[in-house]
């Protein structure tokens, strides 16, 4: 089974609805609730043995990543490669409309690239 570690960065419930989402679709969700440290999400993640990180944002304008979140998402990225955990998809949300779907194909993708 897919194992999902859910966190918000922001405030108030982001990552219930993506986490519900994923959960319908038969994936197994850590929800972490909201994080602002990346080494606290990292340590989650390898504690957990995830195969997905996924990290609810608050909705902005347009859907565009602000500078705060590209720096947590960044930063993000270094402290799993750094933990031995680069495998780990990362995706990023804001809602739960088509997280799953999005999840499943980068998952996809994801292992034709280990095949090939």
């Amino acid at each position: 089974m897919i194992r999902v570690v859910v966190v918000e960065h922001g405030a108030g419930d982001l990552g219930v609805a993506p986490g519900r989402a994923l959960r319908d679709a038969g994936l197994e969700v850590v929800h972490a609730g909201p994080q602002d440290r990346p080494e606290h999400v990292v340590s989650c993640v390898v504690q957990e043995d995830a195969d997905v990180l996924v990290v609810a944002l608050e909705a902005g304008e347009a859907g565009e990543t602000s500078a705060g979140e590209a720096c947590f998402l960044d930063e993000l990225r270094t402290q799993l490669e750094r933990a031995g955990a680069g495998d780990v998809l990362l995706v990023e949300t804001r809602g739960a409309a088509g997280v799953a779907d999005r999840v499943a194909a980068a998952l996809d993708a994801q292992a034709r690239d280990v095949r090939d």
